[in-house]
């Protein structure tokens, strides 16, 4: 009886223990389950906080560029408008320089030919003074060539004169200032005239009918003086410049006779 029951408890300790087994054994696989899911959750976040991470950076990055490809451009767009802005800038400066420059000559140039027509008188005057001075003292024997000598030295005189006032008229001609160029040519006929030579008053009747041609042609008025100075002027032509002298007082008449503003 003992022996029974001592196999009846010795079978239900081996049962109890092969129940209990298969639960423990069941149990650790359960423990490393949940760890490895726990891990991955970790990894599910952590891919996930990286995911926002580069999203973050790429939409910053994209802020980063497209911010500077505005600023740069802006920058652009103000260099070339600053550059285009400094070329007109330089340009007008040049244009401005280069008319006072032309002005400023223009300037020196009148005033160094009323110098020189200046002093052509003055020189002309005191030559004139010196040699009538001469002629008065020389004696008897030397007065008749004393005196070609003084008509010669006046009429040299009277040929740079003549000369200086061909180059006024051209001065006139070449700023288009045909009315100074008129009143210029009178005088340079009545110098021609002094001089008692004929090549001289044909050339000062053709540089005066060029003037006025070049008047009439470019529509200029001549002042009340002017008309007054050419017609006194030309009217001293003798009568073998008949045709000439009536073909110039022609032009005057067709100058003087205009409406203003014609």
């Amino acid at each position: 009886m003992k022996k029974l029951i001592f196999l009846f408890l010795l079978m239900s300790a081996f049962s109890f223990a092969a129940q209990e087994t298969p639960s423990k054994q069941n149990q650790i696989p359960v423990t490393v389950q949940a760890q490895k899911s726990s891990e991955a959750d970790r990894l599910n976040k952590v891919e996930t906080t990286v995911s926002v991470i580069r999203d973050y950076n790429g939409t910053f990055m994209s802020v980063i560029i497209w911010s500077l490809s505005t600023v740069g451009t802006i920058a652009f767009a103000l260099i070339g408008f600053s550059w285009f802005t400094n070329i007109r800038m330089i340009q007008r400066d040049i244009q401005t320089l280069r008319d006072e420059l032309i002005a400023i000559l223009g300037e020196k140039a009148a005033e160094a030919q009323q110098i020189n027509s200046e002093n052509m008188s003055l020189k002309s005057k005191e030559i004139l003074e010196i040699t009538t001075s001469a002629a008065e003292k020389m004696s008897n024997a030397a007065t008749a060539q004393i005196k070609s000598q003084i008509s010669n030295a006046i009429k040299r005189i009277g040929e740079l004169e003549y000369l200086n006032i061909k180059k006024d008229i051209i001065l006139w001609n070449e700023k288009h200032v045909y009315a100074n160029s008129c009143s210029a040519a009178s005088e340079l006929l009545e110098k021609s005239l002094t001089l008692n030579s004929d090549y001289y008053v044909e050339e000062s009747i053709d540089i005066l009918r060029d003037s006025l041609e070049k008047m009439e042609h470019d529509n200029e008025i001549a002042d009340a003086a002017t008309v007054r100075q050419l017609e006194g002027t030309i009217n001293k032509l003798g009568a073998d410049l008949k045709t000439s002298k009536l073909a110039l007082l022609s032009q005057l008449i067709r100058i003087s006779s205009r409406p203003t503003g014609a």
